[in-house]
């Protein structure tokens, strides 16, 4: 009497298994084929960016268009808020009203900077 678990016992010519591709037996699209469809809107969003970045920098030059590009801090904090006031916690952790306030500052001075800058 055996105490393991049992195996059938093959009777008859066993078939080999193949453990190379497998064609997908319904129709519908694949789970890659959906990744790939998820990640197209941010793809195409980010190519949009940096099209719009080197325009910028062949414009108005690479130094100047770094500096510019710190603006971006002003939008992320409105941003910021936006999101963790619509309660996506996982992205952005709400803070208080004191925090936002300065960040909001910080992010105005650094507008300031760069217009005086530019001024001269």
């Amino acid at each position: 009497r055996s105490h393991g678990p049992t195996v059938p016992r093959s009777h008859g010519p066993t078939v080999p298994q193949s453990h190379g591709p497998t064609v997908p037996q319904s129709h519908g699209p694949t789970a890659a084929s959906r990744l790939w469809l998820l990640a197209l809107p941010y793809s195409v969003a980010w190519l949009g960016g940096m099209v719009l970045l080197f325009a910028t920098f062949g414009t108005i030059g690479v130094v100047y268009g770094n500096i510019v590009q710190s603006m971006r801090g002003l939008i992320s904090v409105v941003l910021g808020a936006a999101v963790a006031a619509l309660g996506w916690r996982a992205v952005e952790q709400r803070v208080g009203r004191e925090v936002v306030l300065r960040r909001l500052a910080a992010a105005a001075l650094m507008c300031g900077a760069i217009a005086l800058f530019k001024l001269g």
